[in-house]
């Protein structure tokens, strides 16, 4: 399945986007636009940071893991 742009956008605008790892309000390590280790690479862990540029295409992993 492929998320539009204006997905993506939603994605963005809700999730909002962290460049250092945090825990989010359940305790799970989170970065990016809510990237979790769940969803696969990168593990999230402390003291992990993200470019931009990074956060942007672990995003697209997510919501697409073929890309």
């Amino acid at each position: 399945m492929r998320v539009s742009e204006e997905g993506l956008a939603l994605i963005r605008r809700f999730e909002g986007k962290r460049l250092e790892a945090y825990r989010d309000a359940v305790g799970v390590w989170t970065i990016g636009y809510g990237h979790t280790s769940a969803a696969g690479p990168p593990v999230v862990r402390p003291g992990l940071t993200l470019s931009a540029a990074e956060a942007d295409a672990v995003l697209a992993r997510d919501v697409d893991p073929d890309h």
